[in-house]
């Protein structure tokens, strides 16, 4: 029985020691938000844009591969010719949506992980946790003050502002009718030169304050020139012949020499 407990006891250390071990990644991540170059760095989701809510993610990788049909009746592939990358991302945008700043969600995952360890004594999680929600409330109250006098502005201004919804749908129809070429984020990797191909708006009956967006971007590919400023090599240096001279040349003569020169041939002079 004592073994038992023994084991058990060691399950739970490692159980608690995996969740504090689940801070390492937040951590870099967020040393990395703050100090690493945002220009080094390739951008987040659609160039940058973020879905409020991000469903689904897809990519497709597909190949023209040929039949021929032998007088055996079977069939060889001798060509397979790859399509380009298909990239689909589905997507919320909401007005209100609730975000958590990175630090404070990282100040709380902290306090949930360190104080099973006893290294956050349970007086000094219970404050941070308390400073935690004033600052989430604080931020909150500022939100919704910008809010306020946003639309304050538009009603003096008689100009009114468009929603996140409005504002997400001319962002897409600018990219789309511009044949913007975009870099695409998913959990695999970094997409480039990446075309948006066809694009839905959908919202439904059961709210006007989201939006579900559909992208569906194709692979751009392109032809480049090489000049080669260098010796023939290879097939090419086999293939080249020597110059040959098959041409006439004649003498480039101006009109007023052509006078002079007959001119002292009539005078029989040199």
């Amino acid at each position: 029985m004592a073994v038992l407990n023994t084991i058990s006891g060691v399950s739970n250390n490692i159980l608690v020691g995996g969740s504090a071990l689940t801070l390492i990644p937040q951590g870099v991540a967020l040393i990395s938000n703050m100090f690493t170059s945002k220009d080094k760095k390739p951008k987040k989701g659609i160039d940058g844009f973020l879905f409020d809510i991000l469903l689904t993610d897809n990519a497709t990788y597909s190949a023209q591969i040929t039949d021929h049909f032998t007088e055996e009746n079977y069939t060889i592939q001798d060509h397979a010719a790859f399509d380009p990358v298909k990239v689909t991302l589905t997507g919320k945008v909401a007005e209100l949506v609730y975000t958590k700043e990175a630090g404070l969600a990282f100040l709380s995952a902290a306090i949930d992980r360190l104080s099973p360890l006893g290294v956050i004594s349970p007086t000094m999680g219970t404050q941070a946790r308390q400073y935690i929600a004033a600052a989430d409330q604080l931020r909150s109250a500022y939100g919704s003050a910008k809010k306020v006098l946003t639309s304050l502005y538009d009603i003096f201004s008689d100009d009114p502002s468009k929603n996140a919804q409005q504002k997400a749908f001319g962002y897409f129809e600018e990219l789309f009718l511009g044949r913007a070429l975009l870099s695409i984020e998913t959990p695999w990797k970094t997409y480039k030169n990446m075309m948006i191909e066809n694009w839905t708006a959908e919202q439904g009956e059961e709210s006007i304050f989201e939006t579900t967006f559909t992208l569906t971007f194709k692979e751009m590919r392109f032809i480049g020139t090489e000049i080669n400023v260098g010796a023939l090599v290879g097939r090419i240096e086999a293939q080249k012949e020597k110059p040959q001279d098959k041409g006439v040349v004649s003498e480039n003569r101006s009109a007023l020499k052509h006078v002079f020169v007959a001119g002292k041939k009539a005078l029989g002079t040199k």
